[in-house]
């Protein structure tokens, strides 16, 4: 990656990151990060420490080097990775319009409601959440991310 120039890459969707090289990843957000408005990673589970590892690894990247993030797409989110994902969230609040989190361990929901309403962007404009959890945990959820509205 011989880029000497900022490359204005706008939109950021990694499938099978667990086979990315990370310094040529890290290459390229230093050089479009601050273009970058639209985010996403997928990948397939074939082993899920490494993967937590990754994941994390990669989300670190993106805060490092990406402060103007609109579009969020978390797919993954996991006991390794919350508070990780929770710090990008906090750091690109200012222009974060969309996100999508998913989280298929039961536990961890009402771990993300309860800490997602106290970083959420009052200006959001799309919230898609794929989590299972009790009514109870979406009231304080809800609470939480409404006091900005008072």
């Amino acid at each position: 990656m011989n880029i000497t120039k900022p490359f204005k890459l706008k939109t950021l969707f990694i499938d099978e990151y667990e086979t990315l090289q990370f310094e040529s990843l890290e290459l390229l957000l230093q050089k479009s990060g601050d273009y970058l408005e639209n985010f996403g990673f997928i990948s397939d589970e074939i082993d899920e420490i490494d993967e937590n590892i990754e994941s994390t690894k990669l989300l670190k990247l993106i805060i490092k080097y990406c402060k103007k993030i609109k579009f969020l797409d978390l797919p993954e989110l996991n006991g390794q990775n919350l508070n990780t994902a929770l710090s990008l969230i906090e750091n690109i609040k200012q222009s974060l319009n969309y996100l999508s989190i998913n989280c298929y361990y039961f536990e961890l929901s009402s771990v993300i409601l309860r800490d997602l309403g106290q970083v959420l962007p009052s200006e959001l404009e799309y919230l898609n959440l794929c989590l299972t959890f009790y009514a109870s945990d979406f009231k304080v959820f809800f609470r939480k991310f409404s006091k900005y509205f008072y």
